[in-house]
């Protein structure tokens, strides 16, 4: 058998916790992204969440991913500047793919890896839910 890809997909899992946002995801986007890999034996899927230990991000789990799917929305000022540096290392110098999903555009990794640091003014404190 062919080595599988493996595939983290990371959530702030914050705003999917709450109404009205729970009853449309009630186990977390995470699980609504990961629930497209089911079914195939091809994909090794790992959830990290902004509240685990190193985000879920450590060097262990970077090191083993050959694609990190990456969900934010409005906590991203919140995330780990050291974690944010580790993942930017795994997909300039390893080519981990990193696909950005939502409002990832603000995300701190997404910012580093284009090397540009967006200013969103007021949109930064805006929340939705």
């Amino acid at each position: 058998m062919e080595r599988k890809i493996h595939v983290t997909i990371f959530n702030e899992h914050n705003q999917d916790r709450s109404e009205p946002v729970k009853s449309v995801y009630p186990d977390g986007i995470h699980a609504a992204i990961a629930q497209a890999f089911h079914g195939y034996d091809d994909f090794d899927v790992t959830i990290a969440t902004q509240d685990m230990p190193s985000h879920g991000l450590s060097e262990e789990v970077l090191a083993a991913t050959d694609v990190l799917i990456w969900w934010s929305h409005i906590d991203n000022a919140a995330f780990d500047d050291t974690v944010a540096s580790r993942i930017c290392y795994h997909v300039v110098n390893r080519g981990m793919g990193f696909v950005a999903l939502h409002s990832s555009i603000f995300s701190k990794p997404w910012q580093r890896m284009l090397g540009i640091y967006y200013d969103a003014g007021p949109w930064v404190n805006l929340r939705f839910f």
